[in-house]
């Protein structure tokens, strides 16, 4: 009898982008995944974070929704937007510093963009999760750890 390996589900998945209308725009479209990890800040310690990435025009956005929703409290101030280095951990043990830019956008989310490409062909070329720490610091100097880990299993497929 052989054993078979059950089947992997990527958490990534192909949207296709519509216009103002609804209707869906021809040759466009984004790359997403929705990702659970956990946060910790002067007042939590071990909540509920929900980490949406996406993938479009070959840039990487990551928006961090603390408790399942945009944060109450922007990060704002001296420390916004700014380029920040996000720690992470490969299936080898190595650990990695990867500067990516912060901003906050208009609807209140914390957001970091990939704009030089280093996180998302590090995603690209693992095949194993990766854990991934994101600290950030608020202008009265408390700072919020998010952690996560991003599965690249189906990823690269989805790229072509």
């Amino acid at each position: 009898m052989i054993a078979e390996e059950p089947e992997q589900n990527s958490v990534w998945e192909q949207h296709h982008l519509t216009d103002e209308f609804g209707d869906i725009i021809e040759g466009e479209s984004a790359i997403a995944a929705t990702i659970q990890g956990d946060f910790d800040n002067i007042f939590a310690s071990g909540e509920n974070l929900i980490v949406r990435m996406i993938i479009q025009d070959d840039e990487l956005y990551t928006q961090f929704y603390e408790y399942g929703n945009p944060p109450a409290e922007k990060f704002t101030g001296r420390n916004y937007p700014d380029y920040r280095n996000i720690r992470v951990r490969l299936e080898s043990g190595e650990t990695l510093n990867i500067r990516q830019f912060f901003f906050d956008e208009y609807m209140g989310d914390t957001q970091n963009s990939d704009q030089n490409g280093e996180f998302l062909n590090l995603i690209l070329n693992e095949e194993k999760p990766i854990r991934v720490i994101v600290a950030l610091s608020r202008m009265d100097n408390t700072e919020t750890i998010y952690r996560f880990e991003v599965d690249p299993y189906g990823l690269s497929d989805l790229i072509r």
